[in-house]
């Protein structure tokens, strides 16, 4: 007796909707591409953003990419893990911008920040002509009714904000939908001035760092005082 073989037709329905699926993902990754060497090229001639010129331009194509981060859940990706230098913000405090030069960052060495999230730890470092000064901090994945308990209070505070203008904590809070897939409540514990002076952070020494966009080199990420951040990946480990 010979055994007889079943086939199952697809319908052709299926396969126009998988056809088209395969269409947008392509058409998606060449916008992506395209945004995300506009994004770079632009803001190369910035100073990190010191340069202002450029601001709306620059933030429309950071919308943009936002749009189509091909990784929806940064938390829980290995991609997030790393070194990540710093090369455009609107943070003058980052940016050193009210400090006078021997405080300010050196134009010519990085800053940068180090995410680990399943760890729970960061760490952001800058270079000035008086030594390095080192940021350590814990994180941990921002549940919807955290949000408050996170929001920035380190005006009175911190030395790297001298002179700065910034929004104050909370101008900007992230929807509460999906928020523990995409955002970190950050509690500072140690900052090291000049590579010399470890200064214990208060208890209320707190921030929300939110990842808006996220691919094997490049990161996007939005403050709760308003600030936008656009980072390149240096090293999957700490670099320096």
């Amino acid at each position: 007796m010979w055994a007889s073989a079943e086939v199952t037709e697809v319908a052709p329905w299926v396969v126009a909707a998988a056809a088209l699926v395969s269409l947008v993902g392509a058409i998606q990754g060449l916008r992506r591409g395209a945004l995300k060497k506009e994004l770079l090229e632009l803001i190369s001639t910035t100073q990190r953003g010191s340069d202002e010129s450029q601001n709306a331009e620059v933030q429309r194509l950071f919308t943009d990419l936002e749009g189509l981060s091909p990784i929806s859940e940064p938390l829980s990706s290995d991609e997030l893990r790393g070194d990540w230098e710093l090369v455009w913000t609107t943070s003058a405090a980052i940016l050193g911008l009210g400090r006078p030069g021997f405080l300010k960052p050196l134009e010519d060495q990085p800053i940068l920040q180090f995410l680990d999230p399943q760890a729970g730890v960061a760490r952001n470092l800058e270079f000035t002509p008086l030594g390095c000064n080192r940021v350590d901090a814990s994180i941990v994945p921002l549940g919807p009714g955290q949000r408050e308990a996170f929001v920035s209070r380190l005006d009175d505070f911190l030395l790297f904000k001298q002179g700065a203008e910034e929004k104050p904590g909370g101008s900007y809070l992230p929807q509460a939908e999906g928020l523990e897939k995409t955002t970190v409540g950050v509690r500072f514990k140690t900052f090291t001035l000049f590579g010399l002076i470890p200064v214990p952070a208060p208890e209320n020494a707190t921030g929300i760092l939110q990842v808006t966009y996220l691919d094997d080199d490049l990161r996007l990420s939005r403050g709760d005082r308003g600030n936008l951040f656009v980072l390149k990946k240096v090293s999957s480990e700490l670099s320096a």
